[in-house]
Formats: C-alpha cells, sequence, structure tokens
C-alpha cells in the first residue's frame, strides 16, 4: 500500500500514468486474498489509478523460486500489454535481509547472496523491462508507521507467523534472536550484500571479457572453447565461463539435468585434467577434449 501511495503522489508531480497490479499464488488464505485485494481496489478506485488483478496457474511445485519467477512472468505479459517498460514491486529493507539468509543457507553462491537488487534491466519476449525496487532500504515497520500516520488501510499476511515456510522461519525465529543481541545486524547484512553486489558485477565484466576470447559459438548445438588461453585465467573465471556455455546449451535446447551447476562443473574441470578425451555429461551432451581446444556438442 505505501508504494501505491507513493506511485499516487508523484503520478501528480511528474504525470505519471501507473496501473496497479496485483498477482494471486493460490498458497494463502481466500480470506486473506480478499482482504487484500478488496483494500487495493478501493484504495486505486479513490485516487482514480487502474487496478489489474492477475493469477499464475496452479502448480505442483510451490517452493519460492518457482513462485517468484511465475510472478514475473505475469508481470512482464501484464506490462507488455499495456506497453509499460517499468515495474516496481514492493520489496522492502526485510526482504533483502530474509533472503540473504535464505540464499546463505541453501548454499546458492556468490549470485544468490548478493541479494535483492534495486535496478535490473530484464528482456522478455522481445522486450526490454525495467524493475525497480525503490523500497528496498526502508524497513517494514518504518512503512508500517508511515501507513498509520497516513491512516491508510493495509492487510497483514496471516501465514507469515507460520514457521513451516522456510522464510518464516527466518523471520520469526533465527532473526528474532539475533535482534536481540546485534541492534545493526540488518545494517550489517545490507552492507555485506552490496560488497557482494558489488564483487559479483566485477566478476560477470570479467567473465563476459573472457568469453569473448576463448568461446566461438558455432551454433545452438555446438560450442569451441579456446583451451590454451582459457587454462591462463583464475580458477574462478573458468568456473563463470563454463557455467555460461552451459546455461546457454540447455536453455537454446531445452535440456535440464538434476546435478547442481557447480558438481558438473567441477566434474569437467577434473576432466580437463585427465588423459581421457571424451566426457558425457549426459545422453544428450558431449564434451570432446582435443590439444588446443574442447568441443561442446549437443547430441540429437
Amino acid at each position: 500500500m505505501f508504494l501505491a501511495y507513493l506511485l499516487y503522489k508523484y503520478s501528480q508531480t511528474f504525470s505519471l500514468k501507473p496501473t496497479l497490479c496485483y498477482i494471486n499464488h493460490h498458497i494463502r488464505p481466500k480470506q486473506t486474498i480478499k482482504k487484500e485485494v478488496s483494500i487495493i481496489n478501493h484504495f486505486a478506485s479513490r485516487i482514480n489509478i487502474p487496478f489489474i488483478y492477475s493469477e499464475i496457474n496452479k502448480t505442483k511445485k510451490i517452493d519460492e523460486n518457482t513462485l517468484r519467477n511465475e510472478r514475473y512472468k505475469k508481470l512482464f505479459s501484464i506490462a507488455k500489454k499495456l506497453d509499460c517498460s517499468i515495474i516496481l514491486t514492493g520489496h522492502t529493507k526485510n526482504d533483502v535481509v530474509e533472503t540473504f539468509l535464505f540464499n546463505l543457507f541453501r548454499g546458492t553462491g556468490l549470485k544468490g547472496l548478493s541479494g535483492i537488487s534495486s535496478f535490473r534491466k530484464i528482456f522478455f519476449e522481445k522486450k526490454v523491462f525495467y524493475l525497480l525496487r525503490p523500497l528496498i532500504r526502508i524497513s517494514k515497520e518504518s512503512i508500517l508507521k508511515m501507513l498509520r500516520l497516513l491512516k491508510l488501510e493495509f492487510s497483514t499476511d496471516s501465514t507469515n507467523s507460520k514457521t513451516i515456510y522456510s522464510r518464516n522461519f527466518i523471520r520469526n525465529i533465527i532473526l528474532k534472536k539475533v535482534r536481540k543481541l546485534f541492534c545493526k545486524y540488518d545494517d550489517n547484512i545490507i552492507n555485506t550484500v552490496d560488497l557482494l553486489s558489488e564483487t559479483q558485477n566485477y566478476i560477470s565484466f570479467q567473465t563476459d571479457l573472457a568469453l569473448k576470447k576463448v568461446v566461438k559459438i558455432i551454433n545452438n548445438q555446438n560450442i569451441y572453447l579456446d583451451f590454451k588461453n582459457f587454462l591462463m585465467y583464475n580458477s574462478l573465471i573458468q568456473k563463470e565461463v563454463l557455467h555460461k556455455i552451459l546455461d546457454f546449451l540447455l536453455t537454446k535446447n531445452r535440456i535440464s539435468f538434476k546435478s547442481s551447476y557447480s558438481k558438473v562443473i567441477n566434474k569437467l574441470l577434473h576432466f580437463f585434467n585427465t588423459k581421457n578425451t571424451i566426457f558425457e555429461m549426459n545422453k544428450k551432451i558431449i564434451i570432446t577434449k582435443h590439444k588446443t581446444k574442447i568441443i561442446f556438442k549437443i547430441i540429437k
């Protein structure tokens, strides 16, 4: 609601034409959803701003990653229909802290620990979208205080107290105890996330430079890797280059495998140091080693 209020105020000053959007994930009580939709719809009607209610398709997988991906697909689709290129979400400082710990415990690596960014440029169905999160430096507690001062109605998700969900366990059990020991824990985590994000950006930049020098894409089924120059790079950049290659091949050819990228990449690096010349990653991807190049090939 606070983001909706800010959009309303800015639209008056800068002649913006915002649209409010609510995505139903089908995982919360119907009564809670009905109340939230009613509050937003009432506010949108009062300030004369369009409101769109939408739903994601029900899926057997209800993990956080799946739901998030489906949510953003729906948001991008709606934005495309409206010929809108800017999307704002209401993520707060609390979301950044919780996501950092959630990814830390899951072992997502540096990219996952880089957290929720305030700005992202995303390509979806041949269109560019700009994803902004203007509230990620403001705590949820501060936002709730502002809503009360502004006398704006809001709804609290009843499922937030249920610790059967991983994120809720972090929020209600772990952080509750951490807060007693480290009063500025959230600021410290935010600073760490910023540092990790800068590190990840630098690694991505160096990886892109390496890709241009050592990788040659023949087509969607064949990629050549300049083996001699590849070995000149730091092991971290080597892993990132291999991750990019695998991601390209799997995405373009709609292939999936059960193992994590890190496990497969470690197996590849081990293969590079052996006398073996052929490595079958699975039934659809074969990697052959030559004196000066590595060939990644998709088997149809």
